[in-house]
């Protein structure tokens, strides 16, 4: 949310990690906006896809946006065999 001059020492984005906070903040006003994340106006954003539990696609927020399938899914896997702690 572009609060990076609140970090102490005080920290300076560089140029792509200034980008990167000011594409998450457009894709946040976006879902705050209509309750879902796709951005309506023109925009250099790619599409966050819907949720569909048998393709596992999910937003992968690095300085290069990118939809991944089945992200960390060797690790989901291995907790999925014992189940889960309510």
């Amino acid at each position: 949310m572009n609060t990076s001059s609140l970090i102490q020492p005080r920290y300076r984005l560089t140029t792509a990690e200034q980008l990167l906070a000011d594409k998450m903040a457009r894709y946040w006003t976006a879902f705050a906006k209509s309750r879902t994340a796709e951005v309506t106006w023109p925009s250099d954003l790619i599409a966050w896809p819907k949720y569909d539990p048998k393709q596992q696609q999910s937003m992968e927020f690095n300085l290069n946006l990118s939809v991944v399938s089945d992200y960390n899914g060797l690790n989901c896997d291995f907790w999925d065999k014992y189940g889960y702690v309510n």
